[in-house]
């Protein structure tokens, strides 16, 4: 896992997931590559459910797979894969890694006491 960035709007200052060509907050097109940015990668469980069933077969040893909506303090409300069912309200620390074919997904693991600061 990395650090988190996240696509990030030059004209309004606003992160957004996933990456798109029009900023979903002030609706400029981006330009093609449009920055990324380091974004707060803190955030609060709103929603969880785990994955029983996938159409993609490298993720059947995985499976049943925990997955968690974090609204992130950086703004964007995000799904991400999770090592554990978490609970609603749980505070958790996402990142970016990779999946089996190399695509960006984003993580979510329990926030420490010391991620408050």
């Amino acid at each position: 896992m990395s650090a988190l960035t996240l696509p990030h709007c030059p004209s309004c200052g606003a992160f957004h997931w996933p990456a798109r060509t029009i900023c979903p907050h002030c609706h400029t097109l981006l330009p093609e590559g449009a920055p990324w940015a380091p974004a707060d990668s803190r955030g609060t469980v709103l929603a969880r459910t785990s994955l029983h069933v996938s159409l993609d077969t490298a993720f059947d040893a995985s499976l049943p797979r925990a997955l968690a909506t974090v609204a992130l303090r950086a703004g964007p409300q995000v799904i991400a894969f999770a090592p554990t069912a978490f609970e609603i309200g749980d505070p958790v620390n996402v990142s970016l890694s990779q999946d089996h074919h190399g695509r960006q997904v984003l993580s979510a693991a329990p926030a420490t006491r010391q991620d408050d600061n």
